[in-house]
C-alpha cells in the first residue's frame, strides 16, 4: 500500500489462509521400460523410468479439515472491516505457521496493533516475533483434547467472533 502512495497504519489486523485449487490436473505418470538383451546377445535387464508431472510445477498437495487440495495456499491480512492489506501465495503444502510473518511484513501495522488469527498460526516462534515488534498477540490457543481449560475455550470463542471479517472476506 505504501508503494502506491497510501500511508495507512492499522491498529487491528486479522490473518487467515485459504486454498486456491490449481487449474492444472495433479498428474504423475510413470512409464517403465525394460530391455532384456544387450548388443552381444546376452540377456541383460535395464530399467528406465520416464516420469511426467503436472503442467503446474509449483502447485503441490495440501490438507485441511475438508480434505486434500492440489494447488496453492494464499495467506492474507485484512483490516477489521475486511479490507485486504497484505497477501502471500505459496504451495499448498506449506505449514500455516511459516506463512504468518511474511504476510504481516507486507501489512502496514501501527506499533501496538492487535493481531488476530486462528490456531493454525499458533507457535512459540510467532508469539516471540509479535512481542519483538511490539504487536499484541491474539492468536487462538492450542489445547490438548483431554485437558481442555474453560478459560482457553472462552478466549478462543471470543477471538472467533472478532475474526469474523477475515472469514467473510473469502467465504471460508
Amino acid at each position: 500500500m505504501h508503494d502506491h502512495g497510501l500511508d495507512v497504519e492499522v491498529k487491528k489486523v486479522l490473518v487467515d489462509c485459504t486454498f486456491i485449487e490449481s487449474a492444472a490436473r495433479p498428474k504423475k505418470k510413470e512409464e517403465i521400460c525394460i530391455e532384456a538383451i544387450n548388443e552381444v546377445g546376452e540377456q541383460e535387464q535395464v530399467v528406465t523410468v520416464n516420469k511426467e508431472y503436472s503442467n503446474d510445477p509449483d502447485a503441490l498437495w495440501g490438507k485441511n479439515g475438508s480434505g486434500f487440495h492440489f494447488g496453492f495456499k494464499s495467506t492474507f491480512s485484512t483490516s477489521k472491516d475486511g479490507i485486504i492489506l497484505g497477501v502471500t501465495l505459496d504451495p499448498a503444502n506449506v505449514y500455516d505457521g511459516h506463512l504468518f510473518q511474511p504476510v504481516l511484513v507486507k501489512t502496514p501495522l501501527a506499533v501496538g496493533a492487535e493481531v488476530y488469527t486462528d490456531i493454525g498460526f499458533a507457535s512459540s516462534e510467532n508469539d516471540k516475533w509479535l512481542s519483538e515488534y511490539g504487536l499484541i498477540n491474539f492468536i487462538s490457543k492450542k489445547q490438548k483434547p483431554k485437558h481442555k481449560d474453560a478459560d482457553t475455550i472462552t478466549f478462543n470463542k471470543l477471538l472467533s467472533k472478532a475474526r469474523f471479517p477475515v472469514e467473510r472476506t473469502f467465504g471460508s
